[in-house]
């Protein structure tokens, strides 16, 4: 019985986990096309929110978890690194790495896990 409770335990812990984190996945690196900060914007989708997109190798916008624009709120406790990097990284025309989670969308913009800048 008590191998059976530790085995129930493990496949909740291993199931909730997956929902928590939900489908990460890596887009290719690139440089930043657009970033955006909005504020307050009422109603709308992207109000308080950083709008990223990258360029891909037509000039256009990068398409990575189905969408070509990426989102982050500004109440996220990684939102000021995030745009700090973005910034930095825009500045110099530097590529990033960008973590997008495709569990979570809005309005044709997919949600971003982490970023990576070299």
């Amino acid at each position: 019985m008590k191998s059976f409770s530790k085995l129930l335990i493990l496949g909740i812990t291993v199931l909730s986990s997956s929902f928590a984190f939900g489908d990460i996945e890596s887009c290719e690196e690139a440089p930043i096309l657009t970033i955006m900060v909005n504020g307050d914007r009422g109603i709308e989708a992207f109000g308080n929110k950083l709008i990223v997109a990258l360029k891909d190798t037509t000039g256009g916008s990068l398409v990575c978890g189905d969408n070509g624009y990426f989102f982050m709120a500004n109440t996220d406790p990684a939102f000021n690194g995030v745009l700090s990097l973005l910034l930095a990284a825009k500045a110099k025309n530097d590529k990033v790495k960008m973590y997008v989670n495709t569990s979570s969308k809005i309005g044709g913009a997919t949600s971003i896990s982490h970023i990576e800048y070299r």
